[in-house]
């Protein structure tokens, strides 16, 4: 359950790797163009081989960001959907902080209050999160099995 909930982390680590990726090589692009060279080349056959290989590196990374942003909103809007048909509203807050906003268990004992307004400690949280999670399994037995990160 753990790994089909962290889904939506990975991909999103995914897309942020591919836009610094992106941007480092926008930034390295930019470096190697001085306007004076750019208006003093002559245009030949072969002469704009690098820029268009850079061009095309581009193109690749721009869609395959696309691609990982459009699997992280399907994922996303999967996931916060079978969280939030769980019963236990504890549970849904849990696996919320947890997966979707990725707060470690430490910070969510902190977020999370008990009837009387007092934070959780980190013991009962971690214990709760495992019952959350086992609620989630038994709720949706045929998700934990699939694997839509195939290609990740």
């Amino acid at each position: 359950v753990k790994e089909y909930l962290s889904q939506i982390r990975r991909i999103d680590r995914k897309i942020w790797s591919l836009m610094e990726t992106r941007d480092i090589l926008i930034s390295k692009a930019m470096q190697n163009q001085s306007p004076q060279l750019v208006a003093d080349k002559v245009q030949s056959s072969g002469g704009n081989s690098g820029m268009s290989a850079a061009v095309e590196r581009f193109v690749d990374i721009e869609a395959e960001i696309k691609k990982q942003t459009d699997r992280y909103a399907d994922m996303m809007w999967a996931i916060v959907k079978q969280i939030t048909e769980l019963d236990d509203p504890k549970y849904v807050q849990l696996l919320y902080l947890k997966y979707v906003q990725y707060k470690r268990l430490e910070e969510i004992a902190c977020i999370m209050l008990k009837p009387n307004g007092e934070p959780y400690n980190y013991e009962y949280i971690k214990r709760m999160h495992g019952w959350a999670l086992e609620a989630f399994r038994r709720k949706y037995p045929y998700v934990t099995q699939m694997s839509p990160l195939h290609d990740v």
